[in-house]
């Protein structure tokens, strides 16, 4: 079953081909962005040479309907070192999600630069996009996006078939995950028999699988107490310092704050001096 679902993924649209993060609904998102879009390969030099994680450039998204333009992101402006911990912190409603899925390649500018490992990720393909975050990115997703049809360990291995990591190795692997985040004796459980915050740290192991350069999370502590939100928060700074992979956290948890290296406030779309 894992198998055809991911060859299934793989033989799906551009955007969704190749893709770990590809059973998120997310990634069906509509592009806003204005800027042309080139159809060259993703450049793979950059990436080992590059200090900066992630960089922000004048990026503004607008969306538009039939009623007035709402600007989400207004000037953003940002430079994460590789290695680091970043919070994004701010009220509901501040732009934090849109922020994030901007910085993924799910949601497109409508002005600026979205650099990733030297990488510009505005100037890739839909394809480019999703291989790019195949290869390099790990996403936790607010709302879990596990596939209630398959268990624990399997919404973590189908992340590695995905991958291309078949067979035992990536069920040694996502057994491995879920016994990070204190899940192993719920690994055969189906979603609807798993709490919210047992959904929540699924969702964290599947963004885990081939130790990714880069973390982005939307609110990984929300559904934990806090014994389990400083497991996983511990789990993802010991990947920043171990492996050197940055991670993006979205949050209005104030427990978060002490893992972070640095801290961005966000207000109405606009980051706060």
């Amino acid at each position: 079953m894992l198998l055809r679902l991911a060859k299934s993924a793989a033989e799906s649209a551009p955007f969704f081909r190749a893709d770990s993060t590809a059973i998120a609904p997310l990634l069906a998102a509509p592009q806003v962005a204005t800027s042309p879009v080139a159809t060259s390969p993703v450049a793979t030099s950059p990436v080992a040479t590059s200090p900066v994680a992630i960089a922000l450039r004048d990026i503004d998204l607008v969306f538009r309907s039939e009623g007035e333009p709402f600007q989400a992101l207004r000037h953003i402006n940002l430079e994460i070192p590789r290695g680091s911990v970043q919070l994004i912190m701010g009220p509901a409603g501040a732009g934090k999600t849109t922020l994030l899925q901007v910085v993924a390649g799910l949601l497109s500018p409508t002005a600026g630069q979205v650099e990733l490992l030297g990488t510009n990720l505005t100037q890739l393909s839909r394809a480019a996009q999703a291989h790019f975050r195949n290869r390099h990115l790990g996403i936790v997703f607010q709302d879990y996006n596990l596939l209630r049809s398959l268990t624990a360990l399997e919404n973590v291995e189908l992340a590695l078939n995905i991958k291309g990591v078949f067979g035992p190795s990536a069920r040694t692997e996502a057994r491995s995950l879920l016994d990070a985040v204190g899940l192993e004796s719920r690994a055969n459980v189906l979603p609807r028999q798993l709490s919210g915050g047992q959904q929540q740290r699924v969702a964290v192991a599947r963004a885990l699988v081939g130790r990714p350069d880069l973390i982005i999370a939307d609110e990984p502590t929300s559904a934990l107490d806090s014994a389990n939100g400083r497991k996983v928060m511990e789990l993802l700074c010991r990947l920043a310092r171990e492996q050197g992979s940055t991670v993006l956290i979205a949050t209005h948890d104030p427990r978060v704050r002490e893992f972070g290296d640095a801290i961005a406030h966000l207000e109405d779309g606009q980051i706060q001096a």
